[in-house]
């Protein structure tokens, strides 16, 4: 099964846009082992697995916990249940034999099923995820972030350019093979992007919650089509102040929320 029949059969069976994004902040690790954030971790994956359709692992927190890190995520991975799919969030964005060594990692060594690119450098950066013909690359469009204005949104010959960057990668060879990021703070935009890419292309839209994007208007916007929108912060919090049950409570929430048009 590839990446996205696998989102296509998780929405089907949940019913429900949610991806739970997995993002260890300092406030969560507070000097805890490798072995203690497992412990931690596993009720989410496990409260969450029959309810979201996806786990995005943020690889930076991984990253800034060095050697631990890695050995953690090793073990991570194999939480996730083989019907749900695994999404790396490192935003890669290199060229030739750096960005054949990032896809390598995160496919062949972890087995994740998707990573986040940033296509700033072009093709070169692309291609080397979207060659493997059973995974799935999310590109960054228009992000979340204030900072999308900067430079996502400014005007390139009549259109901004987070639009010249979709043009450009829907001309690619691979596309089946490639989703887009965009942002549940860009409502308008977001809409206007499931217009042009139509219903099945895969987007992973962050944003919900902490971040202000607004769930109403981010199903509305999407419009039925295939998609992620994840939500971290809003789940982990709830697990961090109110336990297992707090963590049940805003995963089933979330769910509901979110749940297909």
């Amino acid at each position: 099964m590839t990446a996205r029949e696998k989102l296509s059969a998780a929405l089907q069976a949940v019913g429900s846009y949610l991806c739970i994004g997995i993002d260890l902040h300092a406030r969560y690790v507070r000097g805890r082992s490798a072995q203690a954030l497992i412990e931690w971790v596993e009720p989410i994956v496990e409260v969450g697995r029959s309810r979201c359709i996806a786990f995005k692992i943020n690889l930076a927190f991984i990253e800034a916990l060095g050697a631990e890190g890695w050995s953690m995520l090793e073990r991570l991975v194999h939480l996730v249940p083989d019907d749900r799919l695994l999404i790396f969030d490192g935003k890669r964005g290199d060229i030739g034999s750096t960005a054949e060594a990032y896809a390598a990692a995160a496919f062949e060594r972890f087995g994740a099923d998707a990573v986040t690119v940033n296509p700033y450098m072009g093709r070169d950066a692309i291609e080397p995820f979207t060659a493997y013909a059973d995974k799935l690359t999310f590109a960054l469009a228009l992000t979340s972030n204030d900072g999308a204005r900067d430079l996502q949104l400014v005007n390139c010959d009549g259109a901004p350019i987070y639009q010249r960057v979709i043009e450009s990668l829907l001309a690619l060879p691979g596309q089946d093979r490639l989703g887009f990021v965009v942002g549940a703070t860009h409502p308008e935009q977001l809409s206007h992007v499931r217009q042009r890419v139509g219903r099945d292309c895969p987007l992973l839209i962050p944003g919900v919650g902490s971040q202000g994007g607004e769930i109403e208007a981010v199903r509305s916007a999407n419009a039925g089509g295939v998609a992620a929108v994840n939500v971290s912060r809003g789940i982990l919090d709830a697990y961090w102040d109110g336990g297992v049950e707090g963590l049940r409570a805003a995963v089933e929430q979330y769910s509901r929320l979110l749940a297909v048009i």
